[in-house]
């Protein structure tokens, strides 16, 4: 094909390619219609290239056919109408401001990214921040059929802060509603923006399932609203409200992974999480500030074991096109997951030792003192210098070392992150990271075809190599994969991953074959009945399964007479009596006074006499009323005073916690428990079943003004919700002297891992029971 020079002009129905003026045509006038369809097409992607040149392409560029449609244009036409601000400014970013802001994102936490701060705006400005992030992370260009898209720069992907914090919802204003994006196979998915259950605002399909993005996407607007009017206002206002929400989640989150003074101290913390409360604590944990916080040694081999396998975890997933899901209102969720794989999480996804080999030799050569003197010997301050092992190193007073590392994109990395990336290069996808694959990218799997569109959640990690590799794994995968495919055989992943986590628990608990097989099949919970399991910092086994069933407990329990309000108008029991406070509410005149030697035990035989079944309820969403609750003991080291009070790494090698559920409620359609217990003093919380409420913030709201008449308003049976408010303000007065240093507030939120759905939770079970009432009926104390 013969190259020429072709001009674009822009008119009312979008951009129209043609031949230049003096080869027959005249550029037609604003907003008047083509007397025919083009017949000289442009590169979409050097249009895109040269805002500058809109009007003149170069004489040298070779063409290819564009075929403009109709909705095209009208597309185009909208795009330019409805997000007027954004069209006219997206190309105007030099490149040096555009690298800046993408060196600032790629040093900011995931939560920081979901907000406006950090770009230096305030809430009034917020929505300015999708211009700025979409300048530095979006290239705009035209398709084959002549609309303006967006494809997104490989810059999104070399942070994994950037990769996983911002989607699509970050760089496009409110004004694009929906939206089609395309990944790198082709594969194109359809969605609407959306604000959900505390994740990332962004676009979701027909499904709920969110449309992530990653370098070399394809984001093609389909419908818009107006920025001039009371739609965009709204919608700004709510995602300014989604964002605050995130961070009250975060502020709760991290609230409830440090250490938990006295009774309520558990393994939630677990491996270290109060010196590591995000995956960038993480990331930045070295030998030296771990020591500062007085870390353990134990602790600090597990934290920097734990820092390098998310490092190689990484490399892995960014190499082999895999994506990692991290929850956009919680960094300390991620962690904890990564220090709950104990340092096998790459190994899972196919990690050897021929890659440890590798990295470490890597390693070993770029940290050699020698070999650092020699490259920075003749560099300036600021200067750089490309080692031959394909990094760059940069002189640099402003760091600890006087130096850093840059990879080949020219932006700042960890060492341990790099070297992995070339450790991988020879690396094969195990059988679980190629079954990942295939629910993300839509592939076969097992003779099913999966729709694909899944970001791997780190709590899914371990269950999911249970299911793949073990014989046992591989019945119960086959069996889900038959209960869930659609009639044209397809299978949506979240569909899987709900019905294999749903476990539907029998009214009066599991029997003991159920117990023992329901545990057999978590790997969560292969402690609650592996007879060699042995705690790593002792080497002691754990108050398990079988040792409930061998206690002998006297008395026996006959019967209980629910007591709830046998301590209202005190501060406390007595401090570390938890299970004397439940044994009182159970009407059992508080004789039993440890969860594990005499409460747990009690309970569960005597269910089994009255029933036949044990009364063990696993997952959250399966607790009634009179459940009593056990917290899983810290796996750290023996339990010790603290200096100040309290103790450390309380319930080590048994059950360190108990508290009943004194009701359910339904919030604005979200499941929370509320929970009675006694620790320094007598709280009611209100623990949420979701990982991911998205009316946090109101419930909050509520329990600091004693308002909930808004929050009845969204429930199904608000009456019921008055009720169940009232009797819980009713029984916990404000007048209580306060008998230790916590917080005020006797009634208060805190999230709780189950253990039975995430690694190191600290609800290990529930035991029911309503089947041991002298007189049977409802056990709520309002019903």
């Amino acid at each position: 094909m013969k190259k020429q020079k072709l001009y674009i002009w822009k008119s009312a129905h979008g951009f129209i390619y043609k031949k230049p003026p003096g080869l027959g045509e005249t550029p037609p006038a604003e907003g008047e219609k083509p007397d025919e369809k083009p017949k000289t097409p442009v590169a979409p992607e050097k249009a895109a290239d040269q805002p500058a040149k809109r009007e003149e392409l170069g004489a040298d560029m070779a063409v290819e056919a564009v075929k403009i449609t109709p909705e095209a244009v009208e597309l185009n036409k909208l795009f330019h109408e409805k997000a007027k601000t954004y069209a006219e400014k997206i190309d105007k970013l030099p490149e040096k401001e555009a690298r800046k802001l993408i060196e600032q994102a790629a040093s900011k936490s995931m939560i920081e990214l979901q907000g406006w701060e950090w770009l230096g705006l305030d809430e009034k400005s917020a929505d300015q921040r999708h211009l700025k992030l979409g300048q530095a992370f979006l290239k705009k260009t035209v398709d084959q059929h002549g609309q303006e898209i967006f494809i997104v720069k490989a810059e999104l992907d070399h942070s994994e802060n950037t990769r996983m914090g911002i989607g699509a919802g970050h760089l496009l204003p409110p004004s694009v509603k929906a939206v089609e994006i395309t990944d790198n196979q082709g594969i194109a998915r359809k969605g609407v923006r959306k604000l959900i259950n505390g994740q990332k605002a962004g676009y979701y399909d027909e499904n709920g399932n969110y449309l992530a993005i990653f370098g070399g996407y394809k984001i093609r607007p389909l419908d818009f609203i107006d920025e001039t009017g009371p739609e965009y206002k709204t919608q700004v206002e709510a995602e300014v409200e989604h964002y605050k929400n995130l961070k009250a989640i975060e502020e709760t989150y991290g609230s409830s992974f440090g250490h938990i003074p006295g009774e309520e101290s558990s393994s939630t913390a677990g491996l270290g999480s109060e010196y590591v409360s995000s995956l960038k604590n993480l990331e930045e944990a070295t030998e030296e500030n771990l020591k500062e916080q007085k870390a353990s040694d134990v602790e600090i081999t597990r934290i920097l074991k734990s820092k390098e396998d998310w490092f190689r975890m990484k490399a892995i997933c960014g190499n082999k096109g895999l994506s990692i899901r991290v929850h956009s209102a919680s960094e300390a969720y991620g962690a904890t997951h990564i220090l709950g794989l104990e340092g096998k999480g790459a190994e899972i996804l196919g990690w050897k030792p021929e890659q440890s080999k590798i990295q470490e030799d890597l390693t070993t050569k770029l940290t050699d003192k020698t070999y650092i003197e020699e490259s920075l010997k003749d560099l300036k301050e600021g200067e750089e210098k490309k080692l031959p092992e394909g990094i760059t190193i940069v002189k640099s007073k402003e760091e600890k070392d006087g130096y850093y590392f840059k990879d080949k994109h020219n932006l700042r990395v960890p060492l341990e992150l790099w070297t992995a990336r070339q450790a991988i290069q020879t690396l094969q996808l195990s059988e679980t990271a190629l079954f990942i694959k295939a629910m993300q990218s839509g592939k076969k799997y097992l003779g099913h075809n999966f729709i694909g569109n899944y970001s791997l959640d780190l709590a899914h990690l371990k269950y999911f190599h249970y299911l793949v590799e073990e014989e046992e794994g591989q019945k119960t995968l086959k069996e889900a994969l038959e209960k869930v495919k659609k009639t044209n055989g397809s299978i949506n992943p979240m569909d899987l991953i709900k019905y294999i986590e749903t476990s539907s628990m029998p009214d009066e608990g599991l029997s003991i074959e159920e117990v023992i097989a329901y545990c057999k099949k978590n790997p969560n919970l292969s402690w609650m009945v592996d007879p060699n399991w042995q705690c790593k910092c002792c080497a002691k086994g754990h108050a398990n399964f079988k040792y409930f069933l061998g206690k002998k407990v006297k008395p026996p329990i006959q019967n209980i007479s629910y007591q709830w309000n046998k301590h209202k108008g005190t501060a406390f029991v007595g401090v570390m009596q938890c299970a004397r406070t439940v044994s009182d509410i159970l009407g059992l005149n508080g004789r039993y006074k440890s969860c594990t030697h005499n409460l747990t035990p009690a309970l569960i035989q005597a269910n089994l006499r009255k029933t036949g079944k044990t009364g063990i309820v696993f997952g959250m969403e399966n607790f009634r009323e009179g459940d009593v609750i056990m917290w899983r003991g810290s796996q750290r080291g023996p339990t010790r005073k603290k200096p100040g009070g309290g103790h450390e790494n309380y319930g080590h090698n048994r059950f360190s916690h108990t508290g009943i559920v004194r009701h359910v409620m339904e919030i604005g359609g979200e499941k929370y428990i509320a929970m009675q217990h006694n620790s320094d003093r007598l709280y009611i919380e209100l623990v949420p079943v979701s990982r991911r409420p998205h009316n946090l913030s109101r419930v909050k709201r509520a329990l600091k003004t004693r308002s909930y008449e808004d929050l009845a308003q969204t429930s199904s049976d608000p009456d019921k919700l008055r009720r169940q408010f009232a009797d819980i303000f009713g029984f916990r007065s404000r007048g209580l002297k306060r008998a230790g240093k916590r917080s005020k507030a006797l009634v208060r939120v805190r999230f709780h891992k189950d253990d039975s759905k995430m690694l190191n939770g600290t609800f290990a079970f529930a035991i029911r029971t309503a089947h041991l009432q002298s007189t049977p009926g409802n056990p709520s104390p309002i019903e």
